[in-house]
């Protein structure tokens, strides 16, 4: 298992993927992995979340970022989005010695993908395919049918509230986030390596709300590996606590919704077909 991770890890630091974290006044504290089953729903939570969620759909534009720790390296990604006509446009960059960055762009069901080079500054070349090629090259979760809230905005989409936080701000609620999806934000085929795909599996999330609008997710390393035991997964719990025993593994913030975005695909001129035969030398050349 520890290999097949491992491959994982290796891919996206070749590739990249994340969304720069809030800048809050500090992280809220500890949750348990065991509080969800302990708390009673609170139905006014529970509709606050699911109001959020209806909201986010209906503003239809808005910004995110998301930091992922993940085998003590961290993936910043920030990005802007329209849901209809479907289109996103994300930057990723991975925490290494010398960070590098890719772009990923999304316009009505095809994405488009400017890969680093072997240091720090962004190749100028551009790349298209299939949307599952895009998504394994970057790490950015792709949806060509965009249904519901892409990529990151996915997760928001499977947020359920249970209960709000006691001895935390207001507008802080405790509850729970599809596990499918939240893994898949760490590598697109990492809920396949997993045993996970298709299956109903929540782990404990808290939600941000400011004044009714969702602002924010946190998932915890303590949570996931909780979620991973009821899940019954068959990877090694000691392998499994090495990459994922980091405090805060997933932090999204939501911002700017209904703001006016631009998001605009790449020339033609300068995109590369994956599938075109002459890819490769295409590529080399723009570098």
């Amino acid at each position: 298992m520890r290999q097949r991770l491992a491959a994982i890890s290796a891919a996206m630091l070749l590739a990249v993927a994340a969304c720069s974290g809030g800048d809050g006044d500090g992280p809220p504290a500890a949750v348990r992995p065991s509080e969800l089953a302990d708390l009673e729903q609170d139905a006014a939570a529970a509709g606050a979340v699911s109001a959020a969620i209806d909201g986010l759909r209906e503003s239809n534009t808005g910004t995110f970022s998301t930091r992922l720790a993940y085998d003590d390296v961290t993936y910043d990604y920030y990005g802007s989005y329209r849901l209809s006509p479907a289109q996103q446009r994300v930057s990723v960059t991975v925490g290494l010695p010398d960070p590098v960055t890719t772009e990923v762009v999304g316009d009505a069901g095809r994405f488009f993908a400017r890969l680093p080079p072997d240091g720090p500054v962004s190749s100028p070349c551009w790349v298209t395919g299939d949307p599952q090629q895009i998504a394994e090259m970057t790490g950015v979760e792709t949806n060509p049918d965009f249904n519901q809230l892409p990529g990151t905005l996915g997760l928001a989409a499977t947020a359920v509230g249970v209960a709000y936080a006691e001895g935390s701000p207001p507008g802080e609620v405790l509850g729970s986030v599809d596990l499918a999806t939240a893994t898949a934000l760490i590598s697109p085929r990492l809920p396949a390596l997993l045993g996970i795909v298709g299956e109903s599996h929540r782990v404990l999330a808290r939600f941000t709300l400011d004044d009714g609008a969702f602002t924010g997710i946190r998932v915890e390393g303590p949570a996931i590996l909780a979620a991973l035991d009821r899940a019954g997964t068959e990877a090694d719990p000691a392998e499994l606590a090495e990459v994922f025993g980091a405090d805060v593994p997933i932090e999204v913030t939501l911002a700017d919704a209904g703001e006016k975005v631009v998001i605009e695909p790449p020339a033609p001129a300068a995109v590369t077909d994956l599938d075109d035969p002459d890819a490769s030398r295409r590529v080399a050349q723009c570098e």
